[in-house]
């Protein structure tokens, strides 16, 4: 993402020595998935950031997990980094033991490596293609490296899931020279036809649409936020609403806001933008709290 102006600068160099200044505030909310009993319900809560925790037919999956306090490369992330505003609405510790990781992509608010290591028992992992480097220690019992447009058939605990990469718009580098890196959207279709779909990162995009997907998302999960000035590679809140209606998604939750500071729109703006879009009522429309929690 290039900078083009001395106030991007400034306002990039502050965001990335906030450490030195701040520290972020406690999570008012906390996930308890004990409290998840209803097997007929999909269950999500907002952990924060684009790190979702959900329930699906017993099943836990959680989606591009970050924990850390801050991101950046070791050792210089100690000058520069980009600080949570708030802290995740619970622990890895108190996290259930994980049936499905989802990792959309390389960047650093996404796939953040002193989590993936914490995270002690997981079964299967989807993330999109070239990553298996950054992943590789991760101990699961099968992982797929997934590219645009690749349909798979897999079974967890005796449940059949197929699952879909579609193509976002974004990019995949998390340094320099890793172009080569995929990046992937992610519907799960379950024999009981449930189904979620999980964006990752993307602008707006026509391609998520019913026509290129197995399945109309009874669940549809899409970032709001770092528009301002990244809008080639981050829709705004209207343009995540007008996704999931092209896709007929019945429920939409948005997230990817208010906890790390990544552009120029005020923090508390994309939540305001995304709950005041009219919309069709045959779409229910949520808006979670970080630490709140949903059963659909």
């Amino acid at each position: 993402m290039p900078i083009k102006s001395i106030k991007q600068f400034k306002n990039m160099f502050r965001m990335l020595t906030r450490h030195f200044r701040e520290k972020p505030v406690e999570c008012d909310n906390h996930i308890d998935w004990h409290e998840w009993t209803d097997d007929n319900k999909i269950y999500c809560g907002w952990i924060g950031h684009a790190t979702l925790l959900l329930k699906i037919n017993g099943l836990f999956i959680i989606t591009d997990p970050v924990f850390s306090k801050s991101l950046g490369v070791p050792i210089i992330k100690y000058i520069f980094n980009v600080m949570r505003d708030v802290n995740p609405a619970m622990k890895i510790v108190e996290l259930p033991p994980i049936d499905l990781v989802l990792i959309s992509h390389a960047h650093m608010d996404h796939l953040d490596l002193p989590t993936l290591k914490k995270i002690k028992k997981c079964d299967t992992l989807v993330s999109a293609k070239h990553l298996h480097d950054l992943l590789h220690n991760l101990s699961v019992r099968q992982a797929f490296y997934l590219d645009h447009g690749d349909i798979i058939n897999t079974e967890i605990k005796k449940q059949h899931i197929q699952i879909q990469a579609l193509k976002p718009i974004h990019w995949g580098t998390r340094a320099i020279r890793d172009k080569h890196r995929s990046y992937i959207s992610i519907l799960l279709k379950f024999n009981d036809n449930k189904s979620i779909f999980f964006a990752g990162d993307t602008a707006y995009t026509e391609d998520f649409s019913v026509d290129n997907m197995i399945a109309k998302p009874t669940l549809a999960l899409l970032p709001i936020s770092a528009y301002d000035p990244f809008i080639k590679a981050h829709c705004t809140p209207e343009q995540a609403l007008d996704m999931a209606i092209n896709m007929q998604a019945e429920n939409v939750i948005a997230y990817h806001h208010e906890t790390f500071n990544l552009s120029s729109e005020p923090m508390d703006e994309p939540r305001k933008r995304y709950e005041a879009y009219e919309i069709d009522d045959k779409i229910n429309r949520i808006s979670l709290q970080i630490g709140e929690t949903v059963g659909i």
